[in-house]
Formats: structure tokens, C-alpha cells, sequence
């Protein structure tokens, strides 16, 4: 039996693979699923494509160890069911799969041809959740109502947008686009004259959890949007009493939160995390005093009435003076990057700023480093490149600009140019990746949502089935392997496996094994994969 080198990928040598702009997207697979015959010999699997592929192969593991592929034929996006003959699979041990695509390496960034018209949004995610039906569905907000038709928010106006991994749009219960939740956003604030924009921003969590946030004094600032049913009320998550400067305030007048300009998630179940930017009144009538960041421990619940868990005190009553051109995004070790657009940067208006995980500034871009391609800023799927918004060419160009992350000998952030991105509008909003190195665009200056295929270092992206479709070939007959597995925690420089394991198995999101059959892992921060009695789970460590 061949051992694999790299998780969840097939081998290719990369001296053989070519450089091309044939495909729009790089491709990959989605909609994952199965169901084995009574007799155990064959496995019907129900797999998507997004884009054109080279190749698609099913590929079953035991634990990380590859013991069958089959190629797979259709190539081509679109759905498809298969029946696979696995008599000569081994029984009485824990099978896993995935599907692994390849397309064609593109040699500089290549624009899809499907673009969407939104007037001004200002919120785009997808959900990269393996255990997410919904994996690859991309979101996407509408902040201010288009101003004329032909916007692909035209109709519904103002709300949330929804498309599949092929970009084909999803439909609400009455066959048009968009969905509004309930909800009422209203185009302006109740003083009538500052504009409103809600949803703003969109983000999903590593769990699958989709939210969406709203600079607007209508009583709430964030909400809840079921996945699996896009047409129900959206929750109310942060709400309260409103009081004259527009912040929600609890009965004895404590801050909440206030009408949201930036937002971010990290963590999944009980270890989730809220990072909103936040903007009163005041704010919102160009103080600084009026922007605050502020973290929330939200973890399992669906509704927050109460105080902020912490402020972050460095990004707080300073630096914002726009609403509509600044961001937040988490990094992978606890720290927080601030973007600014700023057509004449100050010190104390600046395009980019570091707070690191003691709350310390540790980098900053002041005078002199003007930004004036939006605020969007995002990292892909390993924390090791970063898109942000950062220039206009012209009225018409932008250039999201992607960098490589590192550090210097005191442990401070360094950002090293790769390449550009040229955009159809220089008010980059909102910028995410997928797990395939596409990356997501929204501008509010020529008013679209864009997609890219970025260059890569490999052509394959492997999708893991959820883990409800690991099985296990017995003499009795199937017995489904989505039994009680040891729980696997990361905390700070250390993975903790708990409870009974025949098996543990540690390796980067790269595949490299660090760690076998301890339950006590120190490692360095990043994400990993611990495998425990061939069942995966993607951690966090700090």
C-alpha cells in the first residue's frame, strides 16, 4: 500500500504542468455525496464542478493512506452522478474520500467572464466549510439602492445576494434574486440626511454560520442567515435600545454596539469570535471619536444583549474617518489588520495598520503610503498571501494588490508584493478567497462583482467529503463511521486530543505529518489537520 505524501492530493510533478488563460475559474469540486449499495460493491457519488477541469479523480483513504482512485470522466461544470464499483476495497476499517480536480495553472490573474452589477456593494464571502452543504456558495451584499434598472439588484433593491459555485444566482420564493430576510433597510438614517447602508458586510464561519451587518439605526446591526433556508426571517443577533448617537445600549446605558462599518469572524462552535468596527453618530459625521473596535465571544448563541467582551483599544476613537472606506480582518495568530483608503494618508488618517495579539501596534502606514483602491482586505486559505484594495489606475481601474506575509527578526509583519490585480472600479469594497485561489471582488465606483483566478503553485484542488460520508465495509453490512470521536482542541502553541484514539495523525494544511499518536501536540501557530481514527479536523492554532 502506497503512502501519500500530501493530503488529500494526488501527485503531480510540476515541471509538467503548463501555464494558460484557457479556464475562466481555477477549477474545483462541491455538492459532495454517497450512498453504498446493500451488497457493499458499489458507491454512488454526487459530485459538481464550478469550471472546466483537466482531470477529476475520486481518490478513498484509509486514514492518509490512498487505497483506490477512479477517474472520473465529466469535466466540464456541472453536476453529475457515478457509480463506482469498490468490491476491492478493504473492509473493517474507516474509509474516507474526496474528489481532486485539476485545471490549468493561469500565469497572471485571469477575469471570469460572468460579472454581476451591483450600485454599492460592500459585503462578498464564500463558505469554505467542507462539512457545509453549501460549500463554494458565494454571498454577496447590495448596500444602497441602485439608483436606475439593470443592476442584477434591481429588482429587490437593497439586500442579500446569493450564487452558486458556478456562478449562477440563486432565486428567493418568488423567482427573483435577492433576499431580504424580514428586515427593513432603510436608505438613510433617521436624522434624513446620512445615508444608510445595510447589509454592509457578509462573512460565513468555519462552521458554516452566515452573518451580515448594517450601518443603519434600524434597531439592529447584526443578523443570522439560514444557509438552508435563505427565504426566513433573518435573526436578530446584536440589537437593543438606540439612543441619540445611534448606538444600542443595554438598561443601564452600556455600550453594545452601534451601526457596523467593518467585520470578521474567526473560530467555529464554542470558540467563535464577532470583530466589528463600529460607527456612531458622531462617526459617521467625520470624528474620530466615533469608531470603536470591538470584540464579541459569541461562541454557540444566536443572540448578544449585552457588553462587548473586549475593545481593542488601538483601533479605537482614531484613525476611521470615512465609513465607507475602512475594514477589519482577523489573522491566523491572534493579531488584527486595519485598511483605510486614503487618497492623502495621514498619521493620523493611515492606509494600513498591525495590532498584533497584546493589543500592540506593529505595523503602520502613514504619510506617504496613499491607498486608493477601497478597503478590502482579505487572506487566503493558509494565511500566507493577503489581497487588499489599493489603487486606482483610472476613474474606471483598480488594482487589488496581493502580498506575501512574513516576519522580520522581531516577530513584526512584512508584506512583499507579488503581483496586481486590475479591477473595473478603484472602490474596492470587499475582496475573499476560495479554496481554490479564486478571489472575489466587489466595487462601488463601476459597481461590480468580479472573480478571478489567481496563479498558483499546483493546478489540483481536493474537496473532502463531509464526514457523515466516511464509511466502513463489514462483514454484517455497512455501518455508518459518524460515530462519537475523541474531541480535538487547539489552544495556544498546542493541539489536545481527548478521549479514546487508536489513531492521531497531525499535519500542516500543507500535508506534512508533524506529529503521530501523541495527544499532546506542541506546535508552531497555523492551521492543521488532526486525523483521529481517520475522521479530519481543521484547527486553529495560535
Amino acid at each position: 500500500m502506497r503512502r501519500k505524501t500530501l493530503l488529500f492530493s494526488v501527485s503531480v510533478l510540476l515541471s509538467c504542468l503548463c501555464y494558460t488563460t484557457a479556464t475562466a475559474r481555477n477549477a474545483f469540486a462541491y455538492g459532495l455525496s454517497s450512498e453504498l449499495s446493500a451488497d457493499q460493491t458499489q458507491f454512488t457519488l454526487n459530485y459538481s464542478l464550478n469550471d472546466t477541469a483537466n482531470s477529476a479523480t475520486l481518490v478513498f483513504f484509509n486514514g492518509v493512506n490512498q487505497v483506490k482512485t477512479v477517474i472520473l470522466t465529466d469535466t466540464v461544470p456541472g453536476s453529475y452522478i457515478k457509480q463506482i464499483d469498490i468490491n476491492d476495497l478493504p473492509s473493517n476499517v474507516t474509509l474516507t474520500w474526496s474528489v481532486v480536480v485539476n485545471s490549468d495553472i493561469v500565469a497572471a490573474p485571469t477575469v471570469d467572464k460572468t460579472v454581476y452589477s451591483f450600485y454599492h456593494s460592500q459585503g462578498v464571502a464564500v463558505d469554505k466549510n467542507y462539512e457545509s452543504p453549501y460549500y463554494g456558495r458565494i454571498y454577496a451584499t447590495e448596500s444602497y439602492n441602485p439608483s436606475k434598472t439593470g443592476y442584477h439588484s434591481s429588482t429587490l433593491l437593497d439586500g442579500l445576494y446569493v450564487f452558486d459555485p458556478q456562478l449562477q444566482p440563486v432565486t428567493n420564493e418568488n423567482g427573483n434574486y435577492g433576499f431580504l430576510g424580514g428586515q427593513t433597510f432603510p436608505a438613510k438614517f433617521t436624522d434624513g440626511t446620512t445615508t444608510s447602508y445595510a447589509p454592509r458586510k457578509v462573512r460565513v464561519t468555519e462552521d458554516g454560520r452566515v452573518f451580515i451587518t448594517g450601518q443603519n439605526d434600524a434597531g439592529c446591526c447584526l443578523w443570522e442567515v439560514d444557509p438552508s433556508n435563505l427565504n426566513a426571517n433573518f435573526t436578530k443577533v446584536i440589537s437593543g435600545t438606540q439612543n441619540a448617537i445611534y448606538e444600542f445600549v443595554d438598561g443601564s446605558s452600556n455600550f453594545i454596539a452601534a451601526p457596523n462599518v467593518g467585520f470578521d469572524v474567526k473560530g467555529s462552535g464554542e470558540n467563535l469570535k464577532l470583530l466589528m468596527l463600529s460607527g456612531n453618530k458622531n462617526g459617521i459625521a467625520f470624528a474620530y471619536s466615533g469608531y470603536r473596535l470591538d470584540e464579541y465571544n459569541l461562541g454557540t448563541a444566536t443572540t448578544w444583549t449585552t457588553v462587548p467582551s473586549s475593545n481593542i483599544a488601538a483601533l479605537s476613537g482614531k484613525y476611521t474617518i470615512a465609513s465607507t472606506n475602512a475594514s477589519v480582518t482577523y489573522d491566523n495568530e491572534g493579531g488584527i489588520w486595519y485598511s483605510q483608503a486614503r487618497s492623502a494618508a495621514t498619521n493620523e488618517q493611515p492606509s494600513l495598520v498591525h495590532v498584533n495579539s497584546e493589543g500592540v501596534e506593529d505595523f503602520f502606514n502613514g504619510a506617504g503610503y496613499n491607498r486608493y483602491g477601497g478597503s478590502g482586505i482579505a487572506f487566503n486559505k493558509d494565511f500566507t498571501k493577503l489581497a487588499i484594495g489599493e489603487d486606482r489606475i483610472s476613474a474606471t481601474q483598480g488594482v487589488v494588490r496581493i502580498y506575501t506575509v512574513s516576519k522580520d527578526g522581531t516577530g513584526k509583519p512584512v508584506l512583499t508584493k507579488d503581483y496586481d490585480v486590475t479591477t473595473c472600479g478603484r472602490n474596492n469594497n470587499d475582496i475573499c478567497w476560495d479554496m481554490a485561489d479564486n478571489l472575489y471582488v466587489v466595487n462601488s465606483s463601476n459597481e461590480k462583482l468580479e472573480v478571478f483566478a489567481l496563479p498558483r503553485t499546483s493546478g489540483d484542488v481536493a474537496t473532502p467529503a463531509a464526514s457523515k460520508y466516511a464509511f466502513k465495509i463489514v462483514s454484517t453490512g455497512i455501518e455508518s463511521a459518524n460515530v462519537k470521536a475523541a474531541q480535538v482542541i487547539a489552544g495556544k502553541g498546542i493541539i489536545n486530543v481527548i478521549g479514546e484514539a487508536n489513531s492521531i495523525e497531525v499535519y500542516t494544511i500543507t500535508g506534512i505529518l508533524v506529529s503521530r499518536n501523541h495527544t499532546d501536540i506542541t506546535c508552531d501557530a497555523g492551521i492543521y489537520l488532526v486525523r483521529v481514527d481517520g475522521q479530519t479536523t481543521k484547527v486553529v492554532v495560535k
